[in-house]
């Protein structure tokens, strides 16, 4: 442990200067001047990412973004007639499945922040099922887009059929609110109800068409063709949920052979990789577009996923890591990216290049504010620092519902619109970073507590040790900031077995070993190191000590 540090020997040294200085003085001839020495310079503290700072920042796109599933006003996201969600505000005569789906739980999160009455929220969902009880439906599943008027189904491709992901993706937010409303009057009772008959009366087994897996959509015939199903789901992507859903139907499941042979390819989902210093155990090269990550982990907490071939935490997060080393390391210096400037996945894009899922193997030099911004609970820091850089230098894309689809610095463009399935991810993370509320709601459901268990995935036995963190492979540093709400650092760890902690901070450089929690007992499992600034310097860098039975177990950590 180091006794002396840098601080002060700094004292010390300032104490022989000016002892020599008054040796000096007690000489001099009373008709000198005497010399003044300036005091030190006190240390200047970066506060950008103090919670002073950060929290209104978060506040303010948290609320806009729930604002955009709120407002039924004529330049807001959701129908006033029906509930659903626009394709996006400025496409006003389609409403969206998926999008509606995010949009439930938005609105979710808006009630549980005091910003939405609880009552108005239960009218609307109302509003919602009756709706959705009368739309078009396909052996169960609702289209893709439909007509707010009527419940026509659209056309998707040129066809009008059955969309089995964007149901499933409008049910993971029926679901949530089915858990959610869950008072006594009538009309939460209804809402209950309503969404129960809408789950029960999904045909998954039709979706499969005889064989071993799913298909994202199926089509009647019209015209002059046969009906037709499309595109099976197999390997990873963001249709995990759709599978999860499908195991745990009540009257029309599929086995668990399906899921393995389908979302699984009887093992082929394997794909290991390792891109800029971080592993993919499954999923494309670089792991493909963020929106892949995302939707299915809106309700399921991927810390407490894990099968034979990979921990679902682990992969989101350096799923995104890979996005975020390829943005600002790794991209062509014309694209203009830089730390504050990163996230590819599907988005609007310019007249010249136009919608695309957008990835590190497809990279036009367009951002979706998206990617970033739904990453929050895996990247907390780096989300943040792409909100404030984004804050200060580009406030112009920072629009009535936050920052708006998407933006290219090299073509000088932004898209000056929302897109209801890019929106929707981000207040829905948000809350999962702050509180965890979506998380911990989601997984108490019994059909999603009967899919994953189907789908053989259980919570991870993890090591000792900090479990959830991942050192940045550019910086060699754990990248932590003071959490917005609980104003202090937080860092979960993990123990095999209960016992005794300490932690201590030892820094890199000169300085005293900083106690941050006096040893004592710990329950085996998840459990968090909450601690303020104290004596730590932002920004410098220190090694976070665990004081284990088995050894010492060290995370080197720069504060922000």
């Amino acid at each position: 442990m180091k006794t002396i540090g840098w601080k002060y020997t700094r004292f010390l040294l300032l104490g022989l200067v000016l002892s020599g200085v008054i040796q000096v003085l007690g000489c001099k001839d009373d008709t000198e001047t005497d010399e003044v020495i300036p005091p030190e310079k006190p240390i200047e503290i970066d506060k950008t990412y103090f919670p002073e700072n950060t929290q209104p920042l978060l506040d303010d796109l948290h609320k806009k973004t729930v604002d955009y599933f709120w407002n039924t006003g004529t330049d807001g996201g959701a129908d006033p007639n029906t509930g659903m969600a626009f394709e996006g505000a400025d496409r006003r005569g389609v409403v969206t499945s998926g999008g509606t789906g995010f949009g439930v739980m938005a609105i979710i999160s808006g009630v549980e922040r005091g910003w939405i009455d609880r009552g108005a929220a239960a009218e609307r969902m109302l509003k919602l099922v009756h709706f959705l009880g009368k739309a078009d439906r396909y052996h169960g599943a609702w289209s893709h887009w439909m007509n707010p008027s009527t419940g026509e189904a659209l056309p998707w491709g040129g066809l009008k059929g059955g969309d089995l992901l964007e149901s499933c993706l409008l049910m993971e937010g029926l679901l949530t609110a089915r858990e959610y409303y869950d008072g006594a009057n009538a009309i939460e009772t209804e809402v209950r109800d309503s969404i129960n008959s809408f789950y029960q009366t999904i045909e998954f087994d039709w979706f499969t068409n005889g064989q071993e897996y799913l298909h994202w959509s199926w089509y009647p015939a019209q015209n002059g063709q046969d009906e037709v199903f499309q595109l099976p789901i197999r390997g990873y992507n963001e249709a995990q949920i759709a599978y999860i859903f499908a195991l745990a139907s009540p009257d029309h499941g599929i086995s668990t052979a399906i899921y393995k042979s389908g979302w699984l390819k009887n093992g082929h989902i394997k794909n290991p990789q390792t891109h800029y210093g971080y592993n993919l155990e499954i999923g494309p090269d670089k792991g493909g577009p963020m929106f892949l990550s995302h939707y299915s982990t809106l309700g399921m907490d991927p810390r407490k996923m894990e099968d034979q071939y990979t921990n679902y935490w682990e992969h989101v997060l350096n799923h995104v890591l890979i996005n975020r080393h390829y943005c600002v390391y790794d991209a062509p210096t014309a694209h203009r990216y830089d730390r504050g400037v990163w996230g590819l996945t599907a988005c609007y894009g310019s007249a010249a290049n136009g919608y695309k899922a957008r990835n590190p193997n497809n990279d036009d030099g367009t951002i979706a504010p998206t990617a970033a911004l739904a990453s929050f609970p895996f990247t907390p820091f780096y989300s943040m620092e792409w909100l404030v850089y984004m804050s200060k230098n580009y406030s112009r894309m920072n629009g009535k519902y936050g920052f708006y689809d998407a933006f290219s610095i090299k073509e000088n463009w932004y898209a000056n619109r929302y897109l209801a399935i890019d929106q929707g991810p981000i207040p829905v993370m948000i809350e999962n970073y702050r509180t965890g509320f979506f998380w911990e709601l989601f997984m108490t459901i019994p059909e999603i507590q009967t899919g994953l268990r189907k789908a053989e995935i259980y919570t991870p036995d993890y090591e000792t040790g900090f479990h959830l963190a991942k050192v940045d492979a550019k910086s060699g540093c754990y990248e932590a900031m003071m959490h917005p709400d609980k104003k202090t650092y937080c860092i979960d760890f993990y123990l095999e077995d209960a016992g005794a902690i300490a932690f201590e901070l030892d820094p890199m450089l000169e300085g005293e070993t900083i106690s941050l929690s006096a040893e004592k007992e710990y329950a085996a499992g998840s459990n968090t190191l909450a601690f303020e600034l104290g004596d730590i310097i932002p920004n410098d860098t220190y090694t976070l000590v665990m004081k284990h039975s088995s050894g010492d177990i060290t995370l080197k950590t720069r504060f922000h």
